[in-house]
This record gives structure tokens, sequence and C-alpha cells, in this order.
């Protein structure tokens, strides 16, 4: 309930403010440029499966805030709760993830067809920009139901420090590229991963935004992992922006690097030790082909 209570105020507040707005203030796609600005918002995913699978569900419900400086350093911090349902199971955890990142270069030149009356609003996008950061994800189970049997599970962990470049080929598109190294672990378990990918991302008219990319994960003893990410974004209002977007886990879930790779990282220790244990959703799917939609709702403020 009090999810819904703060998607109301978002909506009342940009309701509010939409005589104001402005119609090309759109933001940058994909997180792609650090601003001046503080937003809430709030996430939800939900996994999707085989029809074979129907019943069993993955549902995560996300807040998140962020805040960004100077055009300089962005500061995000988001608490999910995850919820897996199965026809015998009950497999719940809650975490939180903290982000931090800088942006270590702008080029001098804009992206093409900006002009300077745009930086009076905040919209003077450098064409070339350079990020680098650290993650930082502690992860809560609760014990794991399986008919009658409650398991208690570790709690896990993921740090990892990352880098991305993107650079606008035109007005309206511009390329990306991410990579990130790290740890996770859980229990008597600690692995190194890594992760990159490669997309693109950009505007359209005046309100609306999209990305899409190819990311390859890798966590130590786990094959690679290739997932295809895509989102659009749209600002009926000024400062509020709807998204809706997806992936596809093309050979099985993640551990390490994209969004919901956290049920993956929560199971571990069972995976290593005690894989019998393992919800069936997890032993079937682990090398399948299976996705994830996501709908988010935020609302920032620009200074």
């Amino acid at each position: 309930m009090n999810k819904i209570y703060f998607l109301l105020i978002v909506l009342l507040v940009s309701f509010s403010t939409a005589n104001a707005a402005e119609m090309w203030e759109i933001g940058s796609p994909a997180q792609a440029d650090i601003g001046q600005r503080v937003s809430v918002g709030h996430d939800r995913l939900q996994l999707h499966v085989p029809e074979s699978f129907e019943g069993r569900t993955a549902n995560e419900w996300r807040n998140v805030f962020t805040a960004e400086v100077r055009k300089l350093v962005r500061y995000a911090h988001s608490e999910s709760r995850v919820e897996l349902r199965g026809s015998a199971t009950r497999f719940d955890f809650d975490y939180t993830k903290d982000c931090i990142d800088v942006q270590v270069y702008r080029s001098k030149d804009l992206k093409p067809g900006a002009n300077t009356c745009m930086a009076c609003h905040g919209n003077d996008f450098s064409r070339t920009a350079a990020t680098v950061g650290y993650v930082n994800q502690e992860l809560t189970p609760e014990p794991y139901r399986r008919g009658l049997a409650t398991v208690y599970l570790n709690d896990a962990t993921s740090n990892a420090f990352r880098g991305e470049v993107n650079h606008w080929v035109n007005q309206h598109m511009m390329v990306k590229a991410t990579v990130s190294a790290g740890t996770i672990e859980q229990g008597r378990h600690k692995l190194d991963a890594k992760s990159a990918s490669i997309g693109l991302a950009g505007t359209v008219w005046h309100r609306m935004t999209w990305s899409g990319e190819l990311n390859f994960s890798k966590a130590d003893t786990y094959a690679m992992r290739k997932t295809f990410i895509g989102k659009i974004g749209y600002r009926p209002f000024k400062g509020l922006k709807l998204s809706v977007g997806g992936g596809a886990f093309i050979d099985g879930y993640t551990q390490y690097g994209t969004e919901m790779s956290e049920m993956g990282l929560m199971s571990m220790t069972l995976q290593k030790d005690t894989p019998g244990q393992l919800p069936n959703l997890f032993n079937t799917l682990k090398d399948d082909s299976f996705g994830y939609w996501q709908f988010s709702a935020e609302y920032e403020y620009k200074f």
C-alpha cells in the first residue's frame, strides 16, 4: 500500500508542474550523462518464464533515490524486495544497492544539434563522456521454504568497480560501452566476476528516450552469460519520467552484472553445496532462454 501512495504523490506533483513543462526537456538516455538533479523513483520487475512454468513467479519492487552534483558526481541508493513463488517453494530476500559515479571526462564539443541556450536548462550534453564508479550490494534472505522443509541461507554481497564511455554519433543516437569487475560472495564462497556491455541509446522527438545493449557477464566457475537489455522512457510532464523495458537471458540466468542477477547470487551457496535443494525454477532455467519486464516511474528536480 505504501508503494501505491508513493506513486500517487509522484503523479500529483507532476500534474502541478505540467504548465511549466519544456517540450524538449527529456534528459540523458540510459543515465549516460551526469547533471545537477535529485530524483526519486519506483521500479517493478517481473520474471517472464516459459508456459510450462506458469504459476511460478519472481517479482521485485524497488525504491530508488539519486543525486547528481555539479555535472561531476552521481550517488544512487536503492532498496529492493524480491519474492519468488513456486508450486511448493517460497524464496524471498531484500537487498540494498549503493552506487557512486564520477564523470572523469567531458569533451568540449557538444552533441550534434545542441546549442548554447540548452546549457541554461541543463541539457548541454557533451558529445563524448567517460565515467568511473563503484557499486556495493548487500543481500539479506529470509528462510527458504521448500514444502515442509526450511533452509536458512547466508547473507550475500557484491562489490564492483565500473567504467563507461559514451559518444553521440548524431543528434539522436549515441554509442556506449560499459565494463565492470568485482567479487560476489555468499557463505564460504567468494568468486571473481566481470561484465561488459555495448549498445546504443538515443532520443525520439522531444519527450522520449530509448536504449538497448548486449551484456556479457562471467563469474568464476560459471559459464559466460549473454543478456539483451532494452528500455523506452517517456516524459508526459516536466519532471516525470515513465519507462518500460526488459531483458532476455539468452543462455540462462546470471549471477552478476544485470538486472535480476541477485536471484543467481542469492542461490549461489545452494548451487555449490546442496543443488538438490534449489527451487525447480533455478534447476530448469539455468541454461534456458527467458526474460523479465521492468516498469518504472521517476520524478526529478533539476537545480
